[in-house]
């Protein structure tokens, strides 16, 4: 989906949020942007809620994904980017410290030497060889547990407000971009 497809979706979307809150009596036609946002989060912790995941799910997702809570160290990079200053010496960098593309790049293989295409970032191209790998040491369930949890929070989030907007959709016989009607209740 293009970015003027995706704008249009998200502009549907919240005007089918704003409508549902004026008819709730969470919002006025006159509301300014602060209070229809507001009045859209108020609809949405109401009708559509998330329960937080237990110390068991956030136990049972650490154990199962034990590489994303690893601490390694990349060696040299070359590229473009102010980091060629320096040699291309990132020093260590650990998963969440680089943009997403380029961590993509270096955590979704065990090898060294050349990457075979040249990585793409909001910050431009960049070319990039490993030199070294050094294994990480897994972080302590106890260390990573509040980023679990709003990780499997944020899953449950998305999948509710996904559903609870396809019932709108449906409720309202509107076809939104992106957005396919619900066939089944919000399962809460």
């Amino acid at each position: 989906m293009g970015q003027p497809e995706e704008q249009a979706r998200v502009d549907a979307l919240r005007a089918l949020l704003a409508q549902r809150a004026i008819d709730r009596g969470l919002l006025t036609d006159e509301a300014d942007e602060e209070a229809t946002v507001a009045a859209i989060e108020a609809l949405l912790d109401r009708e559509a809620p998330t329960p937080e995941p237990t110390e068991e799910e956030c136990s049972r997702y650490y154990a199962k994904h034990l590489e994303q809570f690893t601490i390694g160290e990349l060696a040299r990079t070359l590229s473009n980017c102010p980091s060629g200053r320096h040699d291309g010496n990132l020093g260590q960098l650990t998963r969440g410290e680089c943009a997403p593309e380029f961590e993509q790049a270096l955590f979704s293989g065990n090898g060294t030497g050349l990457l075979p295409g040249v990585v793409r970032t909001r910050f431009g191209f960049h070319v990039v060889v490993v030199d070294r790998r050094v294994p990480g040491r897994t972080v302590p369930f106890e260390a990573v547990k509040d980023r679990v949890a709003g990780h499997l929070r944020e899953r449950v989030q998305h999948k509710a407000l996904e559903q609870y907007l396809r019932i709108l959709a449906a409720e309202t016989g509107l076809a939104l971009p992106g957005v396919a009607p619900a066939t089944s209740p919000l399962v809460r």
